[in-house]
């Protein structure tokens, strides 16, 4: 059996062409992953969180889902209004089977009351996202919260 050496070489490069995309894609989802959590944390940037999301984007946590960047920026400044918040993000997973980009993204989220700072509440939890690429950025299409961890201590 003789081999074409020109089709199996333009074989080979369509293959790692195909593989820098998807390499490509979910690193542009890592960072959306990275910006949700500085923007989550700052009560100055509800538009820029909100943007992370496609225009009707959502974001579920438990039987509450909030859909589209206006009501995802209105909640993110209602947070704020009466704590204060940390998200670290911890181990990520995404796949991209050319369908979609799906991951799921660990966070540990400590948040304390302004009026009650010694108050302080770990959420441990995971991240189950879709993503749409637009416009050359990943965006979040549908964020669900599902929560491992939910304790509350008070520090002298």
């Amino acid at each position: 059996m003789k081999i074409d050496l020109k089709l199996a070489a333009v074989v080979s490069i369509l293959i790692l062409i195909a593989c820098t995309q998807k390499s490509t894609l979910i690193k542009l989802c890592e960072t959306t992953i990275s910006d949700y959590a500085k923007y989550r944390d700052n009560p100055e940037t509800a538009d820029l969180y909100a943007n992370l999301f496609t225009p009707d984007g959502s974001f579920t946590l438990g039987s509450n889902t909030v859909t589209g960047r206006d009501a995802l920026s209105a909640r993110h400044a209602g947070s704020h209004e009466s704590a204060t918040w940390q998200h670290k993000m911890g181990s990520t997973e995404l796949s991209n089977d050319n369908e979609a980009i799906t991951g799921v993204s660990r966070v540990t989220v400590k948040t304390s009351p302004k009026d009650n700072p010694k108050t302080i509440r770990t959420i441990v939890a995971d991240y189950q996202d879709t993503f749409a690429i637009v416009d050359a950025a990943c965006l979040i299409k549908a964020r669900g919260v599902k929560i491992v961890l939910d304790d509350t201590v008070t520090v002298d």
